[in-house]
């Protein structure tokens, strides 16, 4: 084995390069920049100090008490930690920011919030990128105004919506909902792509802005607009486009489009055919097309894992070498507890109620306890939630945060990191939902999970729960309407 390769003293990793040798043996690169970035009071000397040593029942341990040769002292503020041409990071960042924010364009908020991150090395990292560093020069100087319209067309986009959401954090730009920004970006930009003609373009301009912006407005006025309410629309853009296309080959327009076109391309598969409901009902109430009658929506046999399936996954999902803490919890909410993704990425700290009677989850009416085993996976991610290190979410409420500021995951990031994980979730939902209902009344569990009388009283029937006629008869008495 080279001399260079060896086994991580605090991960247990196996064949690592070696960074650093510590007391307690070789430390791999990433487990080395964790303990020259740890502070906090020492188990030995109670001191509180820079913690880069561990003892060994695992108490972190200051150099001195570690024997740790080396100096950590920054020659600038006296600060401990990790060192770059003597100076901390803290100091180090601010110089590089003195140079990247020089203009004349007042950004000092933002370079006070960069300052405040829990690990600067973050923040010199994402300056080392070009597109940021330029993005900010650019802002600096005032070549890119400071505004959502001249963000919007950053030609690098991941650099541009993180940037805005730290200038919207410490007020230097004004809040919107960025989910509309996104539709409206996407109206502009992509529905092109979905239209044969420019009568159809047309066509579908005037329903993305009259029958769906609008909807989509009155919402924000609410509450921001929902991912899964951004995913609805421009699907039913996209198979608007699809819709009027299919006409043409037909040789009709949508104007001569009639009953029979209708009922046929209701019929025929895929099953996103449906999406096209809310476009027809649009062009007949604008008189667009004919006074047509939507086909009745057929609803198939969804999928559903059994009880075995649903176990299997659960106790994959307690082994930490499945993945990631908080995409194990994400999946474990969903198989468990029948939640969508959309409600699991809504889910704030608040939603989380620890005592002395165990752990539950707000998801409805009250609060939902949380099985033993699962409670310390719940616990564990409060305790060390990801993304919070940045600058962007310092003190987010977020139970799974996002990168950018006051955003959490998306639902459909978390989806793909639990389908990472290889746990395939088609049917668990649905699977757990009908678990439940076999187990005590539907009602129950349509209060305790946030679900209408009406949606889990279709579980009951379809599991054959002994509770499924005081579901219906509970659904018809004082049951909410979703």
């Amino acid at each position: 084995m080279s001399a260079r390769l060896a086994t991580c003293a605090r991960c247990r990793r196996p064949r690592r390069q070696v960074s650093k040798v510590m007391p307690d043996g070789p430390l791999c690169a990433n487990c080395h920049a964790g303990a020259i970035r740890s502070r906090g009071q020492c188990a030995n000397c109670s001191r509180q100090r820079l913690l880069p040593g561990v003892d060994g029942g695992g108490g972190r341990l200051c150099c001195e008490c570690a024997g740790i040769d080396g100096d950590y002292t920054c020659r600038r503020c006296g600060t401990e930690w990790a060192l770059r041409r003597g100076l901390c990071e803290w100091c180090h960042l601010g110089d590089t920011l003195d140079t990247v924010l020089d203009g004349d364009v007042d950004l000092s908020a933002l370079r006070e919030r960069l300052l405040s991150a829990a690990r600067p090395d973050r923040i010199l990292i994402w300056l080392g990128r070009p597109q940021a560093r330029q993005l900010l020069e650019a802002l600096a100087t005032g070549t890119v105004a400071l505004s959502h319209p001249a963000l919007d067309q950053c030609t690098h986009r991941m650099a541009g919506d993180h940037l805005r959401g730290l200038l919207v954090a410490v007020g230097s730009l004004p809040e919107r909902d960025e989910r509309l920004a996104r539709f409206d970006r996407w109206v502009a930009e992509r529905l092109g792509e979905h239209a044969t003609t420019d009568e159809d373009l047309r066509v579908l301009s005037h329903f993305a802005i009259w029958g769906l912006r609008r909807g989509l407005v009155t919402r924000s006025e609410r509450s921001p607009v929902r991912d899964a309410q951004l995913t609805n629309a421009t699907q039913k853009l996209r198979v608007a486009g699809a819709f009027l296309a299919w006409l043409r080959a037909r040789g009709h327009e949508l104007a001569g489009c009639t009953q029979a076109d209708l009922d046929e391309w209701f019929a025929t598969p895929p099953s996103t055919h449906a999406h096209a409901g809310a476009f027809v009902r649009w062009a007949v109430d604008n008189r667009r097309c004919p006074r047509l009658r939507l086909p009745e929506r057929r609803h198939g046999s969804a999928p559903v894992l059994d009880q075995a399936q649903r176990l299997d996954i659960l106790r994959r999902l307690l082994d930490p070498g499945t993945g990631p803490l908080e995409h194990r919890v994400a999946a474990m909410v969903a198989v468990l507890l029948g939640q969508p993704f959309t409600r699991i990425a809504a889910l704030t700290v608040a939603d989380v109620v620890a005592d002395a009677t165990g752990v539950g989850v707000r998801l409805g009416q009250g609060v939902t306890p949380v099985p033993v085993p699962f409670a310390a996976m719940v616990l564990e991610l409060l305790a060390c939630r990801p993304n919070l290190n940045t600058a962007t979410n310092p003190s987010s409420p977020w139970l799974f945060p996002g990168r950018t500021t006051d955003n959490p995951l998306t639902p459909a990031t978390l989806r793909k990191r639990a389908l990472g994980m290889g746990i395939d979730l088609l049917g668990a939902r649905s699977g757990a939902l009908r678990q439940l209902v076999l187990d005590c009344p539907p009602p129950v569990v349509a209060d305790m999970l946030g679900y209408s009388y009406q949606a889990i009283d279709r579980h009951a029937r379809r599991a054959g729960s002994p509770w499924s006629s005081y579901a219906a008869l509970r659904s018809m008495t004082g049951a909410p309407t979703s």
